[in-house]
C-alpha cells in the first residue's frame, strides 16, 4: 500500500512538471509598431495584493506583496527607451500611445492559480488600436502572478 502511494505521488509530480503556461498572443493593428513613439501614457490602475504565511500553534509569520500594474508597464517601457508624459498633450498626441491594462483571466495551474492580463496600446491622436496583448503569470502570490504575466505580455510585444 505504502509503494502505490508512493507511485500516486511520483505520478502527481510528473503532472504538475509537464504543465506550461499559455503562450503569449499579440495581435497588431494598422502595421503600426510601437517603436513608432516616442512618449506613452499609462491609465492609472490600482494596486494588487496578496499575503501568504505560515501559521503553527497561533504563531507565524505573513508576507503581504503589492504591485501596481502601471509602475510594472512603466518600468518596462522605461527600461526601452520610451518617455512617460502624465498627460497627453496634442502637440505630442501623434508620437503618444496609451497603454492600458486589464486581468482577463484565472485557472488551475500546478496546484495553484496562474493569471491572465491582456495589455491594449492606442494611438493617442486617432484613439485607434495599434496592438493587443495577452499573456499568464505565475508566480508564488497573486501579486507576483500580475507582475510575471504583464512582463510576459510585453516582452513578447517587444520581441515581434
Amino acid at each position: 500500500m505504502k509503494n502505490i502511494y508512493c507511485l500516486l505521488f511520483l505520478f502527481a509530480i510528473l503532472l504538475m512538471g509537464c504543465s506550461t503556461l499559455k503562450s503569449p498572443v499579440v495581435t497588431r493593428f494598422n502595421n503600426r509598431s510601437i517603436s513608432d513613439y516616442k512618449y506613452f501614457y499609462v491609465v492609472p490602475t490600482s494596486s494588487v495584493s496578496s499575503s501568504s504565511g505560515v501559521y503553527i500553534y497561533s504563531t507565524g509569520e505573513t508576507t503581504t506583496t503589492t504591485v501596481n500594474p502601471a509602475d510594472v508597464i512603466s518600468g518596462f517601457f522605461f527600461k526601452n527607451g520610451f518617455i512617460r508624459v502624465h498627460e497627453v498633450l496634442p502637440e505630442n498626441a501623434s508620437s503618444t500611445m496609451i497603454i492600458s491594462y486589464g486581468e482577463t483571466g484565472r485557472r488551475m495551474f500546478d496546484l495553484a492559480y496562474s493569471t491572465e492580463v491582456t495589455i491594449q496600446i492606442t494611438d493617442a491622436s486617432t484613439q485607434t488600436l495599434i496592438a493587443v496583448t495577452t499573456a499568464e503569470g505565475k508566480g508564488p502570490t497573486e501579486a507576483d502572478n500580475v507582475r510575471m504575466a504583464i512582463i510576459n505580455a510585453l516582452t513578447s510585444l517587444i520581441s515581434e
